[in-house]
């Protein structure tokens, strides 16, 4: 901390401290950190460092899973900006405002649209481009945003627009780990579009640079994302290696949607090579630690996590030869899948409820 620059120097170094430590996946001395300089700021009526400190701390609980504190903060950090913010356009503001609310309303998007609210994601992030104004990065970040809501309506070529146009700011403005992002949903919109090969290339590109630049929790992602494309491709070897790793890494952070996206698919696949070893086998333990992972992903409100899970339900069900239990599970499913809003889902579901006969 510091020695003789006064309070203000002390939150404002708190700040960054504690953005170095969340983004290195320390997440016990990142909060530290930010509530210290989140109570300083406050005490001074500092509103730049109150409002870093806020989206920090929204950041960092949105990682941990702590939805109703990740929203708080968040709202807290964009209103603190909008208070700067001179007008709807921002045009008079200082940069760490436009920065700040901008960000704020891209979690603030994400964690609306994990919610199932397609239409307040979509106008969070419309909001978030229009503060963004000329800035690259900044309307990079609302761009990303906006490429997830077309994949939901299955606009992929839309959505790949502007990924590219997305990618092409963030190179410019040198925001590597935004770059980062934008690959790995680059591979979201292939696998959503069922090109499972062009789905990997982007995710192994996204995962290199989460190591390059030393992003732990992006790197759970794409990790993740790299082991599911392996399954989808028959390649149950190396999507086992990837999802184990992704799951390990998760545990080290304190990530508990990094556990809970890779536990379903690793019991399923464990189930698969029970079965293929040809010894008698019963499916209760894996169907239970896969409903186990639907039932937390819904407690943490991320229902979209929770739909897919209940999907490998129905697909491990299927795999024992149980045709009436995993109907059931992928009805389910799709019921959820109307309720995200999400088209690719409810398709890639029905696809497989037909395919049952």
């Amino acid at each position: 901390y510091a020695q003789d620059g006064g309070l203000e120097l002390e939150a404002r170094l708190c700040q960054r401290a504690g953005r170095t430590r969340r983004m290195l996946g320390d997440a016990r001395k990142a909060e530290v950190h930010l509530q210290i300089a989140l109570d300083l700021a406050v005490d001074m009526g500092e509103r730049e460092t109150e409002a870093e400190s806020q989206l920090e701390l929204g950041r960092l609980y949105r990682s941990q899973s702590r939805n109703t504190l990740a929203i708080i903060h968040l709202e807290a950090a964009q209103q603190a900006a909008e208070a700067v913010g001179g007008d709807e356009r921002f045009s008079t503001a200082p940069d760490w405002a436009r920065r700040v609310a901008v960000s704020a309303l891209e979690d603030l998007g994400i964690l609306a649209r994990e919610a199932g609210r397609s239409n307040d994601s979509a106008a969070l992030f419309e909001r978030a481009l229009e503060i963004a104004g000329d800035d690259e990065s900044l309307a990079a970040q609302a761009l990303l945003g906006m490429a997830s809501s077309k994949n939901r309506v299955e606009d992929f070529e839309g959505a790949l627009e502007l990924l590219s146009a997305s990618l092409e700011k963030a190179r410019q403005g040198e925001d590597r780990i935004l770059m980062a992002r934008i690959l790995n949903n680059t591979g979201i919109t292939h696998h959503m579009a069922d090109r499972m090969e062009q789905a990997l290339h982007f995710y192994r590109e996204a995962r290199d640079l989460y190591r390059t630049v030393g992003f732990p929790y992006g790197l759970v992602i794409s990790l993740h994302n790299v082991g599911d494309s392996h399954l989808r491709l028959g390649a149950h070897g190396r999507a086992w290696a990837a999802f184990e790793e992704s799951r390990k890494l998760a545990e080290q952070l304190g990530m508990p949607m990094g556990t809970i996206l890779n536990e379903p698919y690793m019991a399923h696949l464990e189930a698969l090579r029970s079965i293929e070893s040809g010894e008698e086998v019963y499916s209760a333990p894996f169907i239970e630690r896969i409903e186990a992972m639907v039932d937390e992903a819904r407690r943490l409100g991320d229902l979209e996590t929770s739909v897919v899970a209940r999907a490998l339900v129905g697909r491990t069900w299927r795999a024992f030869g149980a045709e009436l239990e995993a109907r059931e599970s992928l009805e389910r499913a799709v019921e959820g899948a109307r309720k995200l809003e999400s088209a690719p889902l409810v398709h890639e579901f029905e696809r497989e409820l037909a395919s049952l006969g």
